[in-house]
């Protein structure tokens, strides 16, 4: 009996890794994205653990702007978006109230700061502007204060 739910859990999961796999050229750009990372993830490792396991990973289009829902508890978080283009616009919207200002901004991401008193749902909008790529891959990360 256990043989045949590891082999139901093994096919299972091989036909959703192949289901779902990525062109290799994304994956490379996405672990490249992600090492962009490491001086934020090494900055705060003393007194901040990653909000989610991993980025999250997004692409957006001239004139075509995207966003990524964060689901917060209360806490205080630091919340990172970068991106791998010239120019891009980000915003990080509160469930109610005025967007969040940047502690930090440039034309390839921005850095915030928030204290999360109730949970609830955050977006990063981002918009592409005046970039000479058709399409902009950009991350999201979040970090909360232990």
């Amino acid at each position: 009996m256990r043989g045949i739910i590891l082999s139901c859990v093994a096919a299972g999961t091989l036909a959703a890794s192949v289901a779902f796999a990525e062109p290799e050229e994304d994956m490379a750009r996405q672990a490249a994205m992600a090492e962009r990372f490491d001086p934020f993830d090494a900055a705060t490792a003393k007194d901040w653990s990653p909000a989610f396991p991993f980025p999250f990973f997004r692409s957006v289009s001239e004139g075509d702007p995207d966003e990524v829902s964060l689901l917060l508890k209360p806490g205080t978080y630091t919340v990172v978006v970068l991106c791998n283009c010239e120019k891009i616009g980000v915003a990080l919207k509160p469930p109610a109230g005025p967007d969040v200002t940047p502690d930090r901004v440039n034309d390839q991401g921005a850095m915030y700061s928030v204290t999360v008193a109730a949970a609830g749902e955050f977006k990063v909008a981002a918009d592409m502007q005046d970039c000479a790529e058709a399409s902009c891959g950009y991350a999201v990360k979040a970090y909360l204060k232990n």
